[in-house]
């Protein structure tokens, strides 16, 4: 049961993400892949994200993207090229 949660928690996580980015930066959610990684400290917590981005969205700059949701969620993120 408690991995279903999770799992439902990471999937809306995800869909943050996603809207953020096409908010932001005008990348779709068809070319970006999202991986949330969590760890468990007293409590559920993001300890990392990663962005896969492909199509014409590969031309973002991923350290601006980077740093936004560094500061924006206070956890590691890496963007990907496909």
């Amino acid at each position: 049961f408690n991995d279903y949660l999770n799992r439902f928690s990471i999937d809306e996580i995800k869909q943050e993400i996603k809207e953020i980015l096409y908010e932001n930066y005008e990348i779709p959610a068809q070319e970006c892949e999202i991986s949330v990684f969590t760890k468990f400290d007293e409590k559920l917590q993001l300890s990392s994200i990663q962005i896969l981005l492909s199509g014409k969205s590969i031309f973002k700059n991923p350290y601006v993207i980077e740093e936004h949701f560094k500061e924006l969620l206070g956890c590691t993120c890496q963007v990907f090229i496909k």
